[in-house]
């Protein structure tokens, strides 16, 4: 409630610093200050209501790394709140209107702050292994006589996922379309519906119709029903790498849905049900379809149990995502009945 009041009434005035530069009690009267100001209000609301609320030095991700043998102040470049209940920690972020009080806020995920306090004060890692990026995509469509697929889609972005969406539907609603839409041609949506904005543990929520075109050849079509995760292109596609992969957070994405097509057309040979691991079982693929005379049934998972990978690592991985990207995008086909 204190953090969420805070970053309600408190505007970010874009600087960034580890010290307060006219006074906190004035950034309070103002209802604005620089991050440090900010999150030192939160820190000293939350000691008034009993619980323990420390200052905490960090380097964002766009600052480096800090060096934890030979620590400066330099080498930060924002104070942010930690606050310990039993033995959890919690990293908060006032500053920042969409980052809720339970996930560590993303750009300082993965790296190590300082906690500033006499008897409690020494570097802690910036880390939860039980937050994800997780999208749930459901989309129930059918392809037209007019060479297009319809349908409507509902999406559940939860954690590192939420975010970002949040930022975009709250600040630029015409921005968020074009999220949605800018990986597919010729798609087209309505009927745009966003809930779960302001609860943090509530995911949110986005449903719509849309249309788009599918492609045909002869007495052929073919369409893909790897839609509206973000999972089009295969981002390792260059031959040698020398820095080190770090995703950052765990990642689940699940594809489920329906598709009905023509009465006049039938299902070609479809791709097989299965299952890929990669041989650290870091990340593992399934795929089921099912199909009968009227329609396909399919489910997609993709599980990421890993977030960082050494740059050594490269070429297994690159191979793997060459055969995976290959799963995701095979193409269903379906073709016109022959007349009996």
């Amino acid at each position: 409630v204190i953090h969420n009041y805070v970053r309600d009434n408190m505007n970010w005035d874009g600087n960034e610093g580890i010290y307060s530069t006219n006074g906190i009690k004035s950034a309070w009267d103002k209802k604005s200050g620089n991050n440090a100001e900010i999150n030192l209000i939160l820190i000293n609301l939350l000691r008034d209501a009993g619980l323990e609320a420390y200052p905490l030095l960090v380097s964002t991700k766009d600052n480096g790394q800090v060096n934890t043998l030979y620590p400066f102040l330099q080498q930060f470049n924002n104070t942010m709140a930690c606050v310990e209940i039993g033995d959890k920690k919690y990293i908060l972020n006032a500053a920042d209107k969409y980052n809720p009080a339970s996930l560590v806020p993303y750009d300082v995920l993965n790296t190590q702050g300082f906690i500033v306090d006499n008897t409690k004060g020494g570097w802690i890692n910036l880390y939860d292994d039980k937050d994800t990026y997780k999208n749930i995509v459901s989309f129930f469509a059918q392809i037209t006589p007019q060479d297009s697929m319809t349908g409507n889609v509902s999406i559940y972005s939860y954690d590192y996922a939420k975010n970002p969406r949040v930022k975009k539907w709250k600040e630029d609603k015409s921005s968020f379309i074009n999220y949605l839409t800018q990986s597919y041609n010729g798609l087209k949506i309505g009927d745009l519906a966003v809930t779960g904005l302001n609860k943090d543990s509530d995911p949110l929520s986005q449903k719509f119709s849309f249309s788009m075109p599918v492609n045909s050849s002869g007495d052929y079509e073919y369409f893909n029903i790897n839609l509206f995760q973000g999972l089009e292109k295969n981002p390792f596609i260059a031959d040698e790498r020398r820095t080190d992969i770090e995703f950052n957070y765990k990642q689940d994405f699940i594809i489920t849905g329906k598709i009905f097509i023509p009465d006049n057309y039938q299902f070609d040979a479809l791709p097989k049900n299965m299952k890929m691991i990669m041989p650290d079982s870091s990340i593992v693929l399934y795929r089921l379809l099912q199909a009968d005379s009227t329609s396909l049934d399919f489910r997609i998972t993709l599980n990421f149990g890993k977030s960082y990978y050494a740059s050594s690592d490269y070429p297994l991985l690159q191979d793997f995502y060459k055969k995976l990207f290959s799963a995701l995008n095979e193409q269903i086909v379906i073709k016109k009945k022959t007349n009996s």
